[in-house]
């Protein structure tokens, strides 16, 4: 089968908000160019604020993408895949 890249950037609320509080205020340009992950952005606004009910719910809406059940509803579409072998590797 051909190999498969796991990518854990935001594993886990506590690691994200560290990720963003590390990341501090950076700007919305690079190169000159207006960074385009809105997402990205949005974390680093709302880590600045500091309003914790705000991040969780960006986090569990936007990173986990699991607000209202979506990830059951995507697993049984087979649109999802858990991945356990990696817990035991790492």
């Amino acid at each position: 089968s051909d190999p498969g890249v796991l990518h854990y950037a935001n594993c886990g609320f506590s690691n994200w908000l560290r990720k963003y509080e590390m990341l501090g205020d950076f700007p919305d340009t690079v190169h000159g160019r207006q960074n385009t992950m809105r997402a990205h952005l949005a974390a680093r606004d709302l880590v600045r604020r500091g309003d914790r009910a705000q991040l969780e719910l960006f986090y569990r809406m936007f990173v986990m993408g699991d607000l209202v059940g979506e990830l059951a509803l995507l697993a049984t579409r087979g649109l999802v895949v858990r991945v356990d072998a990696a817990r035991h590797i790492v």
